[in-house]
């Protein structure tokens, strides 16, 4: 009996690189943006409700931040949180690393409806139907005529 080999999947390659993976990485994506928008704020209940959270998680991803960067980040000063000269080059440094991630999730790829050979599959309960497909027949028509499409036969 004859094996066969397979190649492993790249992923599988560079989990097995050492210098792909380190166990202690204190970083994430959410911590950076928390970076960016309490230095931006200046306040850890405007960033909590700017991020959605609650102020307590962004109480504890300062704390986390604090410790990671061993610098105060924010101080108190006169009823007002200052950003330290370290918390303002870190929020920099931050803003284009995830600048960066952002980008390698937008495809140069654009979406043209005319061009496209995708198809749709359109879900939804019978009640919805008749007025959702009219509108669209309706939305067709009009485009049909602003584009001077001819009909299919």
């Amino acid at each position: 009996m004859q094996r066969l080999r397979c190649r492993p999947h790249p992923a599988a390659i560079l989990a097995q690189d050492p210098t792909m993976i380190r166990a202690d990485d204190p970083f994430d994506t959410y911590l950076l943006r928390v970076l960016c928008i309490l230095i931006a704020e200046q306040s850890v209940s405007r960033t909590a409700i700017r991020l959605n959270q609650s102020q307590p998680a962004i109480s504890s991803a300062l704390k986390r931040l604090r410790a990671i960067f061993n610098d105060p980040l924010l101080t108190r000063e006169k009823n007002v949180m200052v950003p330290t000269e370290r918390a303002l080059q870190l929020a920099r440094n931050a803003q284009a690393a995830l600048s960066a991630l952002d980008n390698l999730l937008v495809s140069d790829d654009r979406f043209d409806p005319a061009t496209t050979e995708q198809s749709f599959t359109v879900a939804m309960p019978d009640y919805l139907a008749p007025p959702f497909f009219a509108h669209v027949v309706r939305e067709f028509r009009r485009a049909r005529r602003m584009r001077g499409w001819r009909r299919c036969r």
